[in-house]
């Protein structure tokens, strides 16, 4: 048959949006058999229109994962998904949307708006000729819920300098800390993503204070997470990550290896702590998480504490 199982995934955001995107792809193919390509080009096209996107040169890095196979899509598969992404603008498209063709099945699976139902995906069934389009963030625990750990790592190089530093300097005395800024702190994105505030800092670093413990700050704006550092009684009990790992993806895994969190409103951050294996972590995440609304319940775990 010349048309065999295939999804499509257009690939957008930040890198814990692209992580849920290739967990949900990596879930969905693994119980159909069927093969993952990457398409980019729309989701920057359509993400030039957030200037921070173009300052913080937000682009695809799930090549940097050593299992993560780096099928492209052609140009054909892009105009497709430019044009479902247009279409959706002005009428909305279904969560599911099918068409027959003689040899050729395409279906669309839609999650721009983040409410795609766990019915439907846990219950569908690919066809042999079917080509699956899937469009969206999929940030739920149920679209990554058959995660393995063998899914996502990097290089033998990187994965031993993530290995020697957990084994050296993490332990029941570290906390991650997340402290994200740059394009959060634009007015515009403020309104979507309003920042944590000191307060809450304060009160989940006093939580820890008693144990004496050693915080591990990761942040991609050194200025302002200073600033944060600098309003709070730290003394000398905390490090900077990117003083050992610059690369994003880098600090990405090495903070699945914790066990206590204090996370910004962030994928980045909020993924790994979620895929940490380890037993009673502690995850404190702030009260408002998008658009002034809370975390949403598809993506709370036992150990999260809203502050």
């Amino acid at each position: 048959m010349i048309f065999k199982k295939k999804i499509y995934v257009s690939i957008v955001g930040g890198l814990g949006n692209q992580i849920f995107m290739w967990l949900n792809a990596k879930n969905f193919s693994k119980n159909n058999n069927s093969k993952i390509f990457f398409e980019t080009l729309s989701g920057y096209i359509f993400g030039l229109k957030y200037s921070y996107n173009r300052k913080f040169k937000r682009y695809t890095k799930l090549n940097q994962f050593k299992n993560i196979k780096n099928n492209k899509s052609n140009y054909l598969i892009s105009l497709i998904f430019i044009i479902i992404r247009i279409v959706n603008l002005f009428f909305k498209l279904k969560k599911i949307l099918s068409i027959n063709l003689i040899f050729l099945r395409i279906t669309v699976f839609n999650d721009l708006n983040q409410n795609f139902s766990n019915f439907q995906y846990k219950n569908y069934k690919q066809k042999e000729n079917e080509l699956i389009f899937f469009i969206g963030y999929w940030q739920k625990l149920f679209f990554i819920k058959n995660f393995r750990d063998n899914w996502i790592f990097l290089d033998n190089k990187s994965e031993n300098k993530i290995k020697n530093f957990a084994d050296k300097k993490i332990n029941n005395k570290t906390v991650a800390l997340h402290i994200r800024g740059n394009e959060r702190l634009w007015q515009k994105q403020k309104k979507n993503h309003p920042i944590p505030n000191l307060e809450f800092y304060k009160k989940t670093i006093n939580y820890f204070k008693k144990e004496k413990v050693k915080f591990h700050i990761f942040t991609d704006d050194k200025n302002y997470s200073t600033e944060i550092i600098n309003s709070l009684d730290l003394k000398k009990n905390f490090i900077y990550i990117d003083k050992y790992f610059k690369k994003d993806f880098e600090q990405f895994i090495l903070m699945t290896k914790y066990r206590r969190f204090i996370l910004s409103n962030s994928t980045f951050s909020l993924l790994p702590s979620i895929i940490s294996k380890h037993k009673r972590k502690i995850i404190f995440v702030p009260n408002l998480w998008f658009n002034k609304k809370r975390l949403p319940k598809d993506l709370m775990v036992e150990s999260l504490r809203i502050i």
